[in-house]
């Protein structure tokens, strides 16, 4: 078993940053419209939600790499 090739993850990256601002956006903008209690709870809510799935599919990933690693060190072969 090799270790699976790194993965860049600039498409999740690129939509955390689009997706980060304009939550930001819709809350100044509902801020300023004297709409903060309904949708700047929710939209800082999003942002946190946007950030928690980028880290965990890091996390799914940095989980696979080890289990690679591990099978690599010990000398167990799956596919020979």
């Amino acid at each position: 078993m090799r270790l699976p090739k790194k993965s860049s993850r600039r498409f999740s990256k690129w939509m955390l940053v689009i997706n980060g601002a304009l939550a930001w956006a819709a809350v100044f903008y509902a801020i300023n419209r004297g709409q903060a209690e309904a949708v700047a709870a929710s939209g800082l809510g999003l942002i946190g939600i946007l950030y928690s799935a980028y880290v965990g599919i890091g996390h799914a990933d940095f989980r696979k790499v080890l289990e690679a690693s591990k099978t690599i060190l010990r000398g167990d072969d799956e596919a020979g």
